[in-house]
């Protein structure tokens, strides 16, 4: 979540960490990551940021396209593959992904 302190239900629940998370920042999924592992056991992953680009294509630049790629494909990817040596080496654990095109 890219601003989790401005969440309010989420934070209210005892079981659920929120970690500040840029999914188009591939150093910070890593650091991420690392720091969750780090806390305790994980035994989900919900990939959930993403977003639409409204209206007709026309207008639609290369740079829009290129950083809604970024963020809804390559970002639940990468936060993917950062997690999946700790759930193998687990030998469980859930991704749960939700998209948004």
């Amino acid at each position: 979540m890219r601003k989790p302190e401005s969440e309010t239900e989420l934070n209210q629940i005892g079981n659920i960490t929120l970690l500040p998370l840029d999914v188009t920042n591939v150093e910070q999924i890593k650091a991420t990551a690392q720091k969750a592992i780090a806390m305790g056991s994980i035994d989900v992953v919900f990939n959930n940021a993403g977003y639409g680009l409204i209206g007709s294509m026309e207008p639609v630049t290369d740079e829009q396209l290129t950083r809604q790629i970024d963020t809804n494909i390559l970002g639940v990817i990468r936060v993917t593959q950062a997690f999946i040596p700790y759930f193998r080496e687990k030998r469980s654990g859930l991704f749960i992904t939700t998209t948004s095109m």
